[in-house]
């Protein structure tokens, strides 16, 4: 390998970076719904039926599927929707592609959409529930890279660093 083949790898590798913040002590903390029914599908036009009519909260999760899917799943962007999940999608499919969104989700969609590897992940809730307050525990739990939208609690210690 040459210089300037490490250079490329190394400049490829810094373009798709991402910070995360694992934290036993906010999961411990988290006082949500445990039984939530997530289902994720490619973040592809043609599985917009496979999206439900309803509430919920959903979020952008990138799996790479390596090794009989060793790595999991990297949680990117957690929202919350009063109106149908599908919809919802929808709206991120048509700014991915016109290429308008907020700097943060635009980054994301602009390194993974079009693949397999980013998932719009999902999770109906209850006509009666509140997607926002269960979104908001989510956030204060996961701290997804993507999102500004942190309880103050959390965006406190985040803005810390």
């Amino acid at each position: 390998m040459t210089s300037t083949d490490f250079t490329i790898e190394a400049e490829e590798l810094r373009r798709y970076r991402y910070s995360f913040h694992l934290s036993p002590v906010l999961w411990d903390q988290y006082e949500g719904p445990d039984d939530l029914e997530w289902k994720c599908v490619p973040f592809h036009r043609q599985n917009l039926d496979a999206i439900p009519a309803a509430q919920g909260v959903y979020a952008f999760c990138v799996r790479p599927a390596i090794g009989g899917n060793l790595c999991g799943s990297y949680l990117l962007y957690v929202g919350k929707t009063v109106r149908p999940l599908r919809t919802r999608c929808r709206e991120y499919l048509a700014k991915a592609e016109a290429d308008r969104e907020r700097p943060r989700l635009l980054r994301m969609m602009r390194l993974f959409h079009g693949t397999d590897y980013l998932r719009f992940c999902f999770a109906v809730i209850p006509e009666d529930d509140d997607p926002f307050s269960i979104e908001q525990l989510l956030l204060g739990a996961t701290v997804p890279p993507a999102c500004r939208e942190l309880p103050a609690s959390v965006r406190a210690a985040v803005n810390a660093f």
